[in-house]
């Protein structure tokens, strides 16, 4: 993954940080479930709304699936 590649595209995300191990996971897509306590601003997520997993300068979106 390059640094933040899909911000250019204009995509509205919320972002989460992840340890690099899980985020290389995640971006190779063999992890596909990311538990969180329900934070305030993670209240209104719903199913469909992206989601950008960063880690140092990586970055990798995603799509909830609440």
């Amino acid at each position: 993954m390059t640094a933040r590649a899909h911000s250019s595209m204009g995509v509205r995300a919320r972002e989460m940080n992840l340890y690099r191990r899980y985020f290389d996971l995640v971006a190779a897509g063999r992890k596909t479930i990311e538990v969180r306590v329900q934070y305030p601003n993670l209240r209104n997520l719903a199913a469909g709304d992206h989601i950008r997993f960063v880690c140092g300068r990586d970055d990798a979106l995603t799509r909830a699936n609440v």
